[in-house]
């Protein structure tokens, strides 16, 4: 039998507020990463998004991201007679590759590996994704200094050591960024050494669009 998508509200049938999907991004990044998915809330209303910047490398960073899950089911099982939240829909733990080991991110990959965790990284960093918003990032883009240098000279970051992003550059190109990344990322040897994490020779790379489509982000 299919539910009755009406409640009774004294004696009147009265519609059921929709849930508002919870996603929860524990990424290594304080300020870029942080300040770039506040943004991304910004203009989803059917959607929330909780942000924890921690320092830590990838595995401590999945494992954290791990315990948070746990702690928000135990929590949300206490709440489903009336409760007012559902579990996260989705965990995503965003890190970047430039600082770390093809073993690292593979073992964080592997915690991740449970239900409702994605690893997402950014090769060699996350400027990328906020290149992709402008052009394709080009390939010569294997370096973290060197992305970061191209998206500050077209004007997407800015501050001390160009770590803040200029919102106004990414407002309307979302759909862009998706385009201009997959365009960068069609290499069938690249697509299997990311999947496969054993080097880190994938850049320029990054898997936020990733992100974009899990979260059900409306990018036309």
């Amino acid at each position: 039998m299919a539910r009755n998508k009406l409640s009774m509200k004294h004696g009147r049938p009265t519609k059921r507020k929709k849930r508002i999907k919870r996603y929860l991004v524990v990424c290594n990044g304080e300020v870029t990463e942080k300040q770039y998915f506040s943004f991304l809330n910004s203009f989803c209303s059917d959607i929330t998004i909780s942000i924890k910047p921690k320092r830590r490398d990838p595995q401590s960073l999945a494992i954290y991201a791990r315990e948070m899950m746990e702690q928000d089911l135990r929590e949300s099982s206490s709440l489903q007679n009336g409760g007012k939240s559902d579990p996260y829909e989705h965990i995503f733990v965003v890190t970047d590759a430039d600082l770390y080991t093809p073993q690292q991110l593979k073992e964080a990959s592997k915690i991740c590996g449970l239900k409702n965790m994605s690893l997402i990284i950014s090769n060699p960093c996350f400027e990328i994704w906020l290149i992709d918003h402008c052009r394709s990032c080009p390939e010569v883009l294997s370096l973290s200094s060197d992305a970061k240098k191209q998206a500050e000279s077209l004007g997407l970051t800015q501050g001390k050591r160009s770590k803040e992003i200029v919102i106004s550059k990414l407002e309307g190109h979302l759909h862009a960024a998706i385009v201009n990344a997959n365009a960068h990322m069609n290499d069938a040897n690249q697509i299997i050494k990311r999947q496969n994490l054993n080097t880190l020779d994938f850049a320029p790379w990054t898997d936020l669009p990733k992100v974009i489509q899990l979260m059900g982000v409306n990018h036309d």
